[in-house]
């Protein structure tokens, strides 16, 4: 009989032992789907990401290209454009504001968005085109350098 217990329990041992690596062979298989599944999520995350900065620098181009600006931010271009560079005053005058804030305000904010760019000689701040089409244009602000150089 006691062969017949040492062959019943190892025979139990097996049929545990199988088991065992049933169930732990399920359990791989789980894991690795759900891997498999959070690698395809992440590469669908990955791809519209790409797909949205890729939109995003379209988008800035295109503000870049042609922003949209106010009736006045178009005339105070089209000032800056004829006379090479202007300051806060001479927007001042142009527009007819009581004070420099506004004007400066204005050119500021073309500044920021990148449409003009500032120099400041001593306490006067010049702003002009932040590409200009032709060297040319810079002349304007190369004579008023030399002058304040030259008093």
């Amino acid at each position: 009989m006691r062969g017949n217990e040492y062959k019943r329990s190892a025979y139990e041992g097996e049929a545990s032992l199988a088991t065992s690596l049933y169930q732990l062979t399920t359990r791989v298989e789980d894991t690795n789907k759900l891997i498999m599944t959070l690698i395809r999520k992440i590469e669908l995350l990955e791809k519209k990401i790409e797909e949205l900065e890729a939109g995003k620098a379209r988008g800035m181009k295109a503000e870049l290209e042609e922003p949209i600006l106010s009736p006045v931010d178009e005339q105070i271009m089209s000032l800056v454009k004829s006379r090479g560079e202007v300051s806060a005053a001479d927007v001042k005058a142009e527009l007819h504001y009581k004070g420099t804030n506004a004007a400066s305000a204005r050119l500021n904010k073309l500044c920021s968005i990148g449409l003009l760019k500032k120099a400041y000689v001593g306490k006067k701040v010049y702003f002009f085109l932040a590409r200009w089409p032709s060297p040319t244009n810079r002349g304007g602000l190369r004579e008023g350098l030399k002058e304040l150089n030259r008093s």
